[in-house]
């Protein structure tokens, strides 16, 4: 084909028509050919995942090319219904943001600031398919569940045949075993391993040997209790890369901190966030903060593993994660269930200051409900603590050897399966400080008709 030589600004446009004496491009005239430039040879494209990668053979003289591209192939006269790209002295381009299973077509022109090639010189298709590479098999967390069980989680599902022969625990500073008993396959992801009495704080190796050799470090644990009323009350991306974390009392992180936190996409279970740091709020210690690779505006799951409160008590199974949308996220349930109802609380042992709370059960119409909270405070509602966390089923909590104050407050809410926690309604009886014992004793002999509500 022939060579349009142009003076001048870099042409913009797909569509090159020739006069008599002037070259005319969609943003401008030019003047007639001083120079020529071969065209590009050897156009290839490769299909990848909502993206076309273009190469091409350099062109002598040309200090750059334009990339033109559409959704159907152009005869002549005609032109690329998308908008083209103006590149550098590049021979490889990425074409991104393209839609899996729509075939697209390419064509590119070499230029410099006098000429330009034949635009439609070569074209060539390619159709995006969306298969990405496969993920990447590695162990994600060994955690100590206490001092004779170990669970390990991969990242993808793994054929765990013969297992108990594929596995392996020695100390990590001097390779002295930790002898394995029995190894059950909790699912295609998930290990509990059996080993003898580990020794709490030291650090042990785990190697599985499959078809590829994976290691992970954990730290060997005594029996560590569990605490249903210690959970992750939530989890905010206030950018990009960071995550603000708060727990709902004072954490004591590991010596490796980057592993005991797993994120990973809600709807891909294959797709991990990388943490690159975990740093605690010295002000408030149930509070912290991960750093992360950017993140995309899609519903991630948080996993935490050896984080535990000042008692040494860890986080129990259902409270251990924790599901929120990455930074910019703005589609899901956002919605809190209903508030409970009639909800009350009286004396029930004057001795052990304990009060019981009852309530009627939320409406629940979205039929997501996942547990009521039961809040308390001794300072009429200016904060709170979180006593328990409760099924939906139950309606009514009990708690004894109350702190001495003027007055006692009781706060109930409602939280669904996403995190999404109603206000919550309040309730507020006399206390057992010094002004508070004979109003809490009068209103023990009127059955609690003392109470009132009020909404915090």
């Amino acid at each position: 084909m022939s060579c349009v030589a142009l003076i001048g600004v870099s042409a913009t446009s797909a569509v090159l028509a020739q006069d008599d004496e002037d070259i005319i491009v969609e943003d401008g005239v030019y003047d007639a050919a001083v120079d020529t430039l071969s065209d590009v040879t050897n156009l290839s494209a490769e299909a990848g995942d909502a993206s076309v990668t273009l190469s091409w053979d350099s062109v002598d003289g040309a200090t750059g090319y334009i990339v033109f591209k559409g959704t159907n192939p152009v005869g002549s006269g005609e032109q690329y219904n998308l908008p083209e790209e103006e590149l550098g002295d590049v021979t490889t381009y990425e074409v991104t943001g393209l839609t899996n299973g729509t075939t697209y077509y390419f064509s590119v022109a070499a230029m410099n600031d006098q000429a330009l090639s034949e635009s439609y010189g070569q074209e060539v298709s390619a159709t995006p398919d969306g298969e990405s590479a496969p993920a990447e098999t590695e162990i994600l967390a060994a955690e100590a569940l206490d001092s004779t069980t170990v669970r390990v989680l991969f990242t993808t599902d793994m054929t765990l045949d013969d297992v108990a022969n594929s596995v392996t625990i020695a100390k990590e500073f001097d390779d002295a075993p930790l002898a394995v008993g029995s190894v059950n396959v909790v699912d295609a992801r998930t290990l509990d391993i059996v080993t003898e009495e580990q020794e709490p704080g030291v650090s042990y190796l785990i190697t599985y040997t499959g078809d590829e050799v994976l290691t992970r470090s954990f730290l060997g644990s005594s029996n560590v209790a569990t605490s249903d009323e210690f959970m992750i009350e939530s989890a905010v991306s206030v950018s990009e890369t960071e995550i603000e974390v708060k727990f709902s009392e004072e954490i004591v992180l590991g010596d490796n901190p980057i592993n005991e936190i797993a994120i990973v996409q809600t709807e891909d279970n294959t797709k991990f966030l990388n943490i690159t740091n975990v740093l605690q709020d010295n002000q408030n210690p149930a509070n912290i903060l991960i750093v992360t690779d950017t993140h995309d505006a899609v519903a991630y799951t948080m996993i935490v593993t050896e984080v535990t409160n000042s008692l040494g008590q860890s986080l129990s199974d259902e409270n251990s994660t924790f599901e929120f949308g990455g930074f910019g996220f703005d589609g899901g349930d956002t919605t809190p269930p209903e508030e409970v109802s009639s909800l009350r609380a009286q004396l029930s042992d004057l001795a052990q200051a304990a009060v019981a709370v009852t309530w009627g059960a939320s409406p629940n119409t979205a039929q997501d409900l996942a547990n009521y909270l039961v809040y308390f405070s001794e300072d009429r509602g200016e904060t709170y603590r979180l006593l328990s966390t409760l099924d939906p089923e139950t309606l009514t909590f009990e708690e004894s050897g109350l702190p001495e104050a003027e007055v006692y407050t009781f706060k109930v809410t409602a939280r669904d399966q996403v995190g999404n926690e109603s206000e919550g309604k309040t309730v507020s009886l006399p206390g057992t400080g010094p002004a508070g014992m004979l109003a809490l004793a009068l209103t023990s002999l009127a059955g609690g008709r003392l109470a009132t509500r009020r909404r915090k």
